[in-house]
């Protein structure tokens, strides 16, 4: 499965602007998450699709990323 959704999950990530050389560690986060969700016991059932829930981690992963950077602290 882990080849199976990259390059879906990389156009994905390009067309919300992700750099293309954070692309593969973006994508080995999102299988990292999956893992971690589904060894918590978080995640017992998919009620979608897998690269759906992969592409949302991304999403996240993402916006969060870019919220972080936009960030200036006030001093």
């Amino acid at each position: 499965e882990y080849e199976t959704n990259r390059e879906g999950f990389f156009a994905f990530l390009r067309k919300l602007g992700a750099a293309e050389d954070s692309l593969p560690d973006r994508y080995q986060d999102a299988f990292i998450i999956l893992l971690e969700n589904i060894r918590k016991g978080r995640l017992d059932q998919l009620e979608a699709r897998l690269s759906t829930y992969l592409f949302a981690i991304g999403k996240y992963s993402y916006f969060n990323s870019k919220k972080q950077q936009d960030w200036i602290p006030l001093d």
